[in-house]
């Protein structure tokens, strides 16, 4: 599981739908809440969060992409591979911190990945849960 602290600077939506722009350090990121009765939004522009995701949900490449759909983006240097037999575990040095994303072992073969070399990590605004610290 990945953890970070960052703070709201911004909430867009309306009804029970909003995305919340968070920053991690230098790195913007997004996320997506939807509210209802039960769970009412509960967040406000300043408060300070806790930003967590499973490292099941990190899709990792080789560098940024400008032109994707995923908005959260974050580059660094990989610190770590633990290699499986299918699945491995690839730890990224960023500026927000250390992260973890599970992948499947070919594909850190098909790229190529190698300790000290830049990656980048990707985590859909969907898959971001948010605490209020």
């Amino acid at each position: 599981m990945n953890r970070f602290t960052g703070i709201i600077t911004r909430i867009d939506g309306q009804q029970n739908i909003h995305q919340l722009s968070i920053q991690l350090n230098d790195v913007p990121f997004r996320a997506l809440i939807i509210d209802h009765e039960i769970n009412p939004i509960n967040f406000s522009v300043g408060d300070k969060v806790g930003v967590i995701f499973k490292d099941s949900e990190v899709f990792m490449g080789k560098e940024h992409i400008e032109h994707i759909s995923i908005q959260n983006q974050v580059s660094g240097v990989i610190k770590n591979i633990e290699i499986g037999d299918v699945l491995s575990r690839v730890f990224l040095e960023t500026s927000i911190g250390m992260v973890s994303s599970l992948i499947s072992s070919s594909s850190v073969k098909r790229l190529d990945f190698k300790k000290g070399e830049k990656a980048c990590a990707f985590i859909k605004t969907n898959e971001i849960i948010l605490e209020k610290i």
